[in-house]
């Protein structure tokens, strides 16, 4: 009569439960992104600085970049659900090692930040001052709550 039967299972090897580190994104999506940026560098390098065409595509291309980013931002967010968001450097969970909406996003809005800045009616600074500032602005107004939720998240237990 046999046993339970756990004698015909070979003995379990030990699995390694340790995380992987990022994937990189595919190369296609990577190139296209890249070859995105590049091919809106030049066909708006084509356009006559301060004409009505070129601040409405440069006004697209700010709105466009900015919602990019802010998708990043919050894509972030929830990848680290339980974790705290830091500053500077990596994050606890990325898993990917390049964050190409953010990429995208951030080249994008300067673009158009840049574009805008040859239209005489508005200081050249100003453009590009307005993105980096709201770049900076919705980072930091949705890693400060999320931090101190989580702060509150980890006290509790």
């Amino acid at each position: 009569m046999r046993g339970s039967g756990m004698e015909d299972f070979p003995p379990m090897r030990p699995v390694s439960v340790q995380p992987e580190g990022p994937s990189p994104a595919p190369l296609w999506k990577r190139g296209a992104v890249v070859l995105l940026v590049v091919v809106t560098v030049v066909a708006s390098s084509s356009l006559r600085g301060g004409s009505p065409t070129a601040s409405v595509i440069a006004g697209v291309l700010v709105i466009g970049g900015c919602g990019l980013f802010t998708a990043s931002i919050f894509r972030e967010l929830r990848e680290n659900r339980t974790n705290l968001i830091r500053w500077w450097g990596r994050q606890e969970v990325q898993p990917h090692s390049t964050d190409l909406l953010s990429m995208l996003g951030s080249s994008l809005a300067g673009i158009g930040a840049v574009i805008l800045t040859f239209d005489d009616s508005i200081p050249w600074p100003l453009p590009i001052v307005a993105v980096f500032a709201f770049m900076m602005l919705i980072t930091a107004s949705l890693y400060i709550p999320h931090n101190r939720r989580v702060r509150r998240l980890h006290n509790h237990f």
